[in-house]
């Protein structure tokens, strides 16, 4: 059975996979320009990592998702629940 109550965004597995995957990124980056000593080419981990934040900020129109800001969510209409 699928539960329909909205999550908040900082708990979606889309979020977290997002989080993981920056952090490989960035060691990836750093590992490389450790071994090679070639500390230049880091524009492609910079794309990739904000290709991940452009994903997560596209995530918050979701009506799954409880987004931070009220005006990009129809689920965030009143105050939070604790």
């Amino acid at each position: 059975m699928v539960d329909a109550t909205p999550v908040a965004w900082y708990k979606s597995q889309r979020f977290i996979a997002l989080c993981q995957s920056t952090v490989l990124f960035a060691l990836g980056w750093l590992i490389s320009a450790l071994s090679t000593n070639d500390w230049t080419n880091w524009k492609a981990g910079v794309i990739a990592i904000l290709g991940n934040v452009l994903i997560g900020l596209k995530d918050w129109w979701n009506p799954n998702i409880v987004a931070p800001f009220a005006a990009l969510n129809k689920n965030n209409t009143g105050v939070p629940k604790p």
